[in-house]
């Protein structure tokens, strides 16, 4: 049984009269990687972000544990009396510090080196 109000679905067209499924503008040939130094920064580029991400990353978890250990005596939900081991989250800080000071250093270096025209590579 078919109801004739309903209207089948057919597929978008953008006005073109092929009927493949291949995308109109793809190119003839992939292109070609870029070689020698071009390809080597870019190469940095990548994993010095990748670097970044986890230093980050690692920043995040120490202050995480830090925040862990803070978070039941400023809601009193530990019922203790002993303060937080200073020097522990002294230790934990100063490697998040430590964490984010060297992603955002090498942040510096990438973003100085694709901003300076002057080079002949982005480094």
């Amino acid at each position: 049984m078919t109801d004739s109000s309903v209207t089948p679905i057919t597929a978008a067209s953008n006005g073109g009269t092929t009927t493949d499924s291949s995308p109109q503008d793809t190119p003839t040939s992939p292109a070609k990687p870029v070689r020698g130094i071009a390809r080597l920064r870019e190469h940095e580029v990548y994993h010095l972000m990748n670097l970044v991400q986890s230093a980050l990353y690692e920043a995040e978890h120490l202050i995480s544990e830090v925040l862990g250990q803070a978070r039941p005596r400023y809601l009193d939900h530990d019922d203790t009396t002993e303060p937080l081991n200073a020097a522990e989250i002294g230790h934990l800080l100063s490697q998040a510090y430590l964490c984010a000071t060297l992603a955002g250093n090498y942040i510096d270096k990438v973003a100085m080196g694709l901003l300076d025209s002057s080079a002949d590579t982005p480094f």
